[in-house]
Order: C-alpha cells, then sequence, then structure tokens
C-alpha cells in the first residue's frame, strides 16, 4: 500500500519556478479570452492574505490563482472565499489539478466539484485509509461511488473496511448489498458493525433511512 499511496496527489499545491512560467505561457494570446470570466469580489483582508499588501486588488480570478504559486484552494478557504464563488469562476476539476492548485487534503472543501478520489486525484483504495479525515465517505458516495464499485474496481477488502472504521450509515450511504451483509463472517461482522444486527442493518439497506444513534 505504501507504493501505491506515492501516486497519490498530497502535495500542498506548490507549483515550481519551471511550472509556473508554463502557465503564464498557457494564458498568452488568445487562450486567455474566458479566464477572468467570472471575478470573485475580495474584501480587503482577503486580499492582503492573498496577494500581499504591495499586490492587493479588488478580484480574484482564475488567471491569478493558475499563475499565483502562493494562490490554491486551501489559501481561498482559508481566508473565507465562498467555494461556490471558486466553483463558478473554475468548474473543472481538472485544471485545478493540472495546475496543483488542490491535494487530497483538499477533498473536504470540493463538495461543489464532485471528484473522482480515485481517477482525479490518484488515489489508492489505502489511501481511504490514510487520509480518512479528509476523504469522507458521503462525499465519496456523493461522487456516484458504490459499495460494490469500491469492492470491483479499487480493491476494497473486509481488512480495509475493519481500518477505515465507517460508521454503519456510511455504508449505508454507500449502498451495502444485501447478499454482503448476510454471507459476513461473525469476526468481521463484530469489527466493522459492532453488536448491530444483521436483520436490522438488511432492514435498513431496505428503507435507506437514517440511523438514530
Amino acid at each position: 500500500m505504501g507504493n501505491r499511496q506515492s501516486n497519490a496527489i498530497i502535495g500542498e499545491g506548490r507549483s515550481s519556478s519551471n511550472q509556473n512560467q508554463s502557465n503564464q505561457q498557457s494564458f498568452s494570446g488568445n487562450a486567455c479570452s474566458n479566464i477572468d470570466y467570472y471575478p470573485i469580489r475580495l474584501l480587503p483582508e482577503q486580499s492582503v492574505f492573498l496577494f500581499g499588501f504591495l499586490e492587493a486588488k479588488t478580484t480574484l480570478t482564475w488567471r491569478d490563482v493558475a499563475t499565483k504559486p502562493n494562490i490554491n484552494l486551501s489559501a481561498c478557504v482559508s481566508c473565507g472565499v465562498d467555494t461556490m464563488k471558486l466553483y463558478r469562476m473554475q468548474p473543472d476539476i481538472r485544471e485545478w489539478i493540472q495546475h496543483g492548485k488542490v491535494s487530497i487534503k483538499d477533498y473536504a472543501h470540493m463538495q461543489q466539484w464532485k471528484p473522482n478520489p480515485f481517477t482525479d486525484l490518484r488515489c489508492s483504495i489505502g489511501d481511504l485509509v490514510v487520509y480518512r479525515k479528509y476523504i469522507q465517505p458521503t462525499m465519496i458516495a456523493n461522487c456516484g461511488i458504490t459499495f460494490n464499485i469500491l469492492r470491483e474496481r479499487y480493491g476494497l477488502t473486509k481488512e480495509l473496511m475493519v481500518l477505515l472504521r465507517y460508521s454503519i450509515q456510511d455504508w449505508i450511504d454507500l449502498q451495502i448489498p444485501e447478499d454482503f451483509i448476510r454471507e459476513l463472517a461473525d469476526d468481521y461482522w463484530a469489527q466493522i458493525f459492532g453488536e448491530a444486527s444483521r436483520s436490522d442493518l438488511i432492514e435498513l439497506t431496505k428503507r435507506k433511512t437514517l440511523i438514530k444513534e
């Protein structure tokens, strides 16, 4: 699992000087025609936080984010810029990733984009364990990933289910199938679902209701 983790995007949105030069060149000429289409108006303190006192400006555009090494999703969220506005400014998550402006640790702030942690952020199934406080199961479900997809496509095992420590409701949201619940061995059952009964969990999966803890 350790080798696969290195493939994930775990940086803090840093860009090398060569990448910055490449970014600047990519926005020259006709390529920048729509780059400033949705400017975000900034409060004075937000502007100083993002640009510094000497370069403070009244708005933030995708050009600024893409070309300024210190401006990334984390910095924008930290100073209170609304993620919905950031999404409207640049709705293509691939652009944020390509320019090194997001990382796995930003995943909780990416609800608007609904990125797939595996195909977009290059996570392995083991990264769900390592970064479980950032990659919430509700967001995994919201981007269309189900329990069966996790098992069949990405390699989810019973051992990893134990390590993930998801709640019963999390597994229900991921559409855990009835046959898996019926066939799961007792020792794994206790580690994953605690004292919950199989019949109750099966009923909950059918009704898709919230569990009152």
